[in-house]
């Protein structure tokens, strides 16, 4: 049975299902409200950067509102103060990415690569910031500042989210804004007048373009530089990276404006090298231009002047050089104003003394080139600085190498000025002998000489080869002076005439002026005053013989200029001791006595040789000791023998021969 309640309704009673479901919706609420605000609707940009470049690798979101709030997903949020450095308005941000391979900067920036941005008339102060890393992780680096606006002013963007790839930007507010528009405040991009987009559109996708201030390209300064210094551009140091050695030096260069022209020099330890160029970016590799280069030259072994190094000549550059180090010629060359120079180039070596011209090429700079003397160039030289070859009787007036095609050359050592010979041998290399011969007022031995680097002849010694000893023959005659003392003291004197042979053997020492001669000596006297024994015992009738005596001596001379370089003479003394041979008459002298023999001479050669093949010797001796015979009869019955002593003074003149 039912009640029913005048006036009033019932009420309906709840089911269990419908309770659970309120209790869900409600716990939910409570979470929201916790978690913070929700996000609104997402926007979208691209950031198109120049054809052929990267998009930046960190874009940061500026909005006019002061009390924003990190939101879901988004970077930290923090005043935009915090990441710049102002002098008044201008202010430039920290730079928190760079260029992989230009991380070598200066203290300061180059100015015009400055972080530089553009905030009209507001202060940094006026802005907040939240920023967030491109997950491709772009090469060239770089952040860029973009300020969102919307259209009511009024109420600037909070962001809830900020999400970057590929330079495609994705972001929401927290709460909804109208038609934003974003324009590109600067950064390590340049700062834009207009905001994008530019007019309304149902675009999807919103592009801003971006335009880097500076970037970093790679220069073609080549590998031999060395290392690399100091990098200016206009003047001002900037950011580099390293050749590793690749020729290719990265360098940080801004953007060129219109009607200007940007100059890049690079200093380096073997080079200094330019460029320039009037468009927005330079042609990559850019093309550098010496304009100080150095390079070594490594003397060959066949190089006669191994303390000088050549003179180089580049057409369009000046260079100079040192003295050679451990054989190697270090140059340093500066280009000539308004002269393109740009290895590889023609190089010419020119030396003077002796006259040696060697052509090559420079293919880099900083190049080691090997040097090279063409075969048919190649000369050798000797040191005579040891030698005594102006002792007079050592001199030597020439030298006769055999080359190795076997050609005979002469160098005339009176057109030689100081101690240094030159001779051009072709085909010459280090380590070969050569076969030298003096020639001098002495006789020599052929001997060898040695090419040692550096185009030294490394001739024997003189001394070395000089012939110490010469067999001496000698014929000739003159006038002789008998001179017999009878036993009244009187003195009977003869004229006479006199023959002369001698065989001697010549000893002097090397580099002495002086010599021994030992010699055997033949003499004839034509007319030998005696008194012989006659039929009718008559003995008081002086009679002539033919006599003759050997004589063997020991003379000392010395050898001396008498007139310039062609005529010698060599000035002589001896004394010896003789015997009458076996055939002389022994009426004539008394048998057995020996005699003595002294001499004065003077020897000159037929040529400039002081040991020439044919010379005149002129002398004069002494003979002694000799006792002539003088036969008497007293009373017709006594034969009386008398012994007078007999001196003989010879004038001779004599004709030589030294084979």
């Amino acid at each position: 049975m039912s009640h029913r309640l005048g006036g009033l309704c019932p009420l309906p009673v709840a089911s269990p299902g419908l309770l659970a479901l309120s209790g869900l919706l409600a716990l939910s609420g409570l979470l929201a409200l916790l978690a913070g605000p929700a996000a609104a609707e997402e926007y979208k940009l691209v950031l198109t950067p120049e054809a052929g470049q990267a998009p930046p690798a960190r874009v940061c979101f500026v909005s006019r509102n002061q009390q924003m709030k990190a939101g879901q997903a988004s970077g930290i949020v923090a005043p935009l103060k915090d990441r710049l450095t102002c002098t008044g308005r201008a202010c430039v941000a920290h730079r928190d990415t760079r260029p992989v391979r230009c991380k070598l900067c200066p203290e300061a920036a180059h100015p015009s690569c400055a972080a530089a941005l553009d905030l009209g008339e507001r202060v940094p102060d006026d802005y907040s910031v939240v920023c967030a890393d491109d997950d491709t992780r772009p090469p060239e680096g770089g952040t860029v500042y973009i300020s969102v606006e919307s259209v009511e002013a009024e109420n600037p963007p909070q962001f809830y989210s900020l999400e970057v790839s590929g330079g495609r930007v994705r972001w929401s507010p927290i709460e909804p804004i109208s038609r934003p528009s974003y324009r590109v405040l600067g950064g390590d991009f340049e700062s834009s007048r207009f905001s994008y987009p530019r007019i309304a559109t149902d675009q999807p996708w919103a592009e801003v373009p971006v335009l880097r201030r500076c970037r970093c390209l790679e220069a073609q300064v080549g590998r031999g530089v060395g290392a690399v210094g100091e990098v200016l551009v206009d003047g001002a140091a900037t950011c580099r990276g390293e050749t590793a050695g690749s020729g290719l030096l990265p360098v940080e260069l801004p953007a060129v404006a219109v009607d200007r022209v940007v100059a890049l020099s690079v200093a380096a330890e073997r080079g200094d090298s330019g460029a320039r160029w009037a468009s927005r970016w330079p042609t990559v590799p850019i093309e550098m231009l010496p304009e100080r280069f150095e390079f070594d030259w490594i003397m060959p072994c066949t190089w006669p002047r191994a303390e000088v190094c050549p003179v180089a000549t580049i057409q369009g550059a000046h260079c100079a050089v040192g003295a050679p180090v451990e054989g190697t010629c270090s140059y340093d060359c500066r280009v000539i104003a308004d002269q393109a120079v740009s290895p590889p180039v023609g190089l010419h070596l020119h030396l003077d003394d002796p006259a040696l011209d060697v052509d090559g090429i420079l293919g880099a700079v900083g190049q080691r080139i090997v040097g090279r003397v063409p075969a048919a160039e190649r000369v050798v030289w000797a040191d005579v600085s040891a030698w005594e070859h102006r002792t007079p009787g050592d001199r030597i007036e020439a030298i006769e190498v055999v080359g190795l095609d076997g050609v005979r050359l002469t160098v005339e050592l009176d057109a030689v000025a100081g101690d240094r010979i030159t001779l051009p041998l072709p085909g010459a290399r280090c380590g070969a002998s050569v076969r030298a011969e003096f020639i001098g007022e002495r006789d020599y031995d052929a001997g060898f000489g040695r090419i040692a680097p550096g185009a030294r002849l490394e001739l024997p010694h003189p001394d070395d080869l000089g012939v110490p000893w010469l067999m001496v023959f000698g014929l000739g005659g003159g006038a002789a002076m008998v001179v017999a003392v009878e036993e009244e003291r009187t003195t009977q004197t003869s004229l006479s005439y006199v023959l002369t042979a001698t065989l001697g053997v010549r000893l002097r020492p090397r580099a002495s002026s002086f010599y021994i001669e030992p010699q055997l000596l033949a003499l004839i006297v034509a007319d030998w005053p005696y008194t012989p024994l006659t039929d009718d015992g008559g003995g008081d009738v002086v009679q002539r013989h033919l006599y003759a005596a050997e004589v063997i001596e020991l003379g000392l001379g010395w050898t001396t200029v008498l007139a310039g370089r062609t005529f010698h003479w060599r000035g002589s003394a001896g004394a010896g001791i003789g015997f009458d041979p076996w055939f002389n008459a022994n009426e004539v002298v008394e048998q057995g006595r020996p005699m003595g023999t002294w001499s004065i001479g003077m020897d000159t050669p037929f040529s400039s040789e002081v040991d020439s093949l044919l010379g005149l010797r002129l002398e004069v001796r002494h003979w002694f000791g000799s006792r002539t015979l003088h036969f008497t009869v007293d009373d017709w019955t006594t034969v009386a023998t008398q012994r007078e002593p007999a001196n003989v003074v010879m004038f001779n003149a004599l004709l030589t021969l030294t084979p």
